[in-house]
């Protein structure tokens, strides 16, 4: 009987690029906890573990925040958003 040393090859197949996602400059970058949340103006949003230690942005916009994950527009963070107040309500 042979051991799994003996019958390991390294696979021949090459690893997909590593994207790395460019955001527009007026969204805020945000680096997800081990626990899936993410920190935005005091306001504490899980989106997934899965995003763990992956860079999302926030945009925001008049009515909403939009959290994205490369070009996938993640969740809508709040509604209520007022620019002149840079903080996150409910109506």
């Amino acid at each position: 009987m042979r051991t799994p040393a003996e019958l390991y090859r390294p696979s021949e197949r090459k690893l997909p690029a590593l994207v790395i996602p460019a955001y527009p400059k007026d969204w805020y970058p945000h680096t997800v906890d081990s626990t899936g949340k993410i920190i935005h103006r005091r306001w504490s949003v899980y989106l997934s573990k899965v995003l763990s230690r992956y860079v999302v942005a926030v945009e925001e916009r008049a009515t909403e925040c939009r959290v994205w994950f490369c070009n996938f527009s993640w969740a809508a963070m709040c509604t209520g958003w007022t620019r002149r107040r840079h903080q996150c309500h409910k109506r």
